[in-house]
């Protein structure tokens, strides 16, 4: 595919694409219509790791500090 096609199937100009193949910078917006312009926008989904455990759940997990004498679990000299 020439830059002249794939500027043409992204909706940008030639010369942004020729940037771009350059590896120099062009906007998020650009980018996403020349992955989709290649059918590739799908690939980009497998370059984000997965995060190891969400933020929000380890705000639910109780931690030593959360434990109060009201606790069932709590007894003297567990606290450190």
């Amino acid at each position: 595919m020439t830059q002249a096609e794939l500027a043409s199937r992204a909706g940008i100009s030639r010369s942004t694409a020729s940037i771009l193949e350059r590896g120099n910078d062009v906007s998020l917006d650009t980018f996403l219509s020349v992955l989709r312009a290649l059918d590739l926008l799908d690939a980009l989904e497998s370059t984000v790791p997965e995060p190891a455990v969400s933020p929000i759940s380890e705000l639910d997990q109780p931690t030593r500090d959360d434990r109060t004498a009201d606790s069932p679990n709590w007894t003297w000299g567990d606290q450190a």
